[in-house]
């Protein structure tokens, strides 16, 4: 398929590039939980504007929207490839995923790293050497395995560094996935992470060396709740309603009151098990064009918010003045989310998709 932006609505999964029905509402959500860690990281900017935790806690624990991702990955790849790892192992399934999954997100991952590389020699005039070794990690996607006791660059890209670490190990998931046994052993690896991560750290983000021991459980459950997708197939329409308005409730509960943010994964994991088919409340309410929209711009959106932000911070001292006095960091913010916003449609449509079309030439 051509990856220019297509009509909204039009029913391909854009995203792999393969032939089959797209899920609209998981496009959807992917907009709102970037846009969510967008938030998260701009707040700062204005928390004593505009004091949001002050209230609830939603917005400071908005990071835990990056695991709604991983468990999304995990889903949908295993709708696209599952069927075909299953039927067994041949070169040309693993060049052929591999090619694409590296096409989808590493010409974004360097053009933004390359765009903080540039910001840091602007402002310190320091010597690019002393970045040597965050830029190969970054180059090889591994400054997520634990080999770094702090993320630098564009710091999100973290989690793409465990996507491909997933993306490593989905294929040989695919393939086993079909015995029970191994079924029962992926539920109690997941079960075991997250259980260690409820009671040690008694959060999702706490070690950013740990980034695989966060992410790779969530994208294993993905894989696992697809498997089981088929027991949603005979709900009606008003069960699944209930469901999602249960499991969105529940998210909200837990995230404004500050509960153990482990509790958001089963929910997660609800909620897109509910909404594959495309149906019930939620997805009504999520089909709209605009959540669509921001849903395919949402990889631009998550790699660019904080180069977006870095080059803001050069600009501001500049226009402070003209920004609305006693909410001018505020102000600001919200400027440069809709900056975010627009460079993303920009970027998805003349370098993310023409990138992608060139890597997989």
């Amino acid at each position: 398929f051509a990856c220019m932006a297509q009509p909204l609505g039009r029913k391909h999964l854009r995203e792999t590039g393969d032939s089959m029905r797209e899920m609209v509402t998981h496009t959807s959500l992917r907009g709102v939980a970037a846009l969510l860690v967008v938030v998260f990281h701009y707040r700062t900017m204005f928390a004593d504007e505009v004091g949001l935790d002050k209230f609830t806690s939603f917005f400071e624990r908005s990071y835990v929207f990056v695991d709604m991702f991983f468990v999304l990955s995990g889903f949908v790849l295993s709708a696209v490839y599952v069927s075909k790892f299953e039927a067994g192992a041949s070169r040309d399934r693993f060049v052929g995923f591999y090619g694409k999954r590296v096409a989808r997100i590493y010409p974004l991952h360097i053009a933004t790293m390359l765009v903080m590389i540039g910001l840091y020699l602007m402002k310190s005039r320091g010597d690019l050497w002393v970045l040597a070794g965050d830029v190969a990690e970054n180059l090889a996607m591994v400054h997520a395995w634990g080999v770094s006791d702090r993320y630098v660059l564009n710091f999100p890209s973290w989690s793409i560094s465990v996507e491909w670490a997933a993306y490593l190990v989905f294929p040989f998931l695919c393939m086993f996935m079909s015995r029970a046994r191994m079924r029962v052993a992926m539920f109690l690896i997941v079960l075991g992470a997250y259980l260690y991560m409820a009671i040690a750290w008694g959060s999702l983000h706490h070690d950013e060396r740990l980034g695989l021991v966060r992410g790779l459980p969530a994208f294993m459950l993905g894989v696992l709740v697809y498997r089981y997708r088929d027991s949603f197939q005979l709900r009606s329409g008003s069960v699944l309603s209930a469901i999602q308005f249960v499991a969105v409730l529940l998210v909200l509960v837990v995230m404004h009151f500050g509960l153990n943010d482990v509790l958001l994964i089963p929910l997660f994991a609800s909620i897109i098990v509910t909404t594959w088919e495309d149906r019930g409340l939620l997805c009504r309410i999520l089909s709209g064009s605009w959540f669509h929209a921001l849903g395919i711009w949402s990889y631009s959106v998550y790699m660019l918010h904080i180069p977006v932000r870095s080059v803001g911070f050069h600009v501001y001292p500049r226009v402070d003045a003209y920004l609305p006095e006693g909410y001018e960091r505020f102000a600001f913010a919200l400027v440069l989310m809709a900056i975010t916003i627009s460079t993303s449609a920009l970027a998805y449509r003349y370098f993310e998709c023409p990138a992608r079309d060139r890597t997989q030439a």
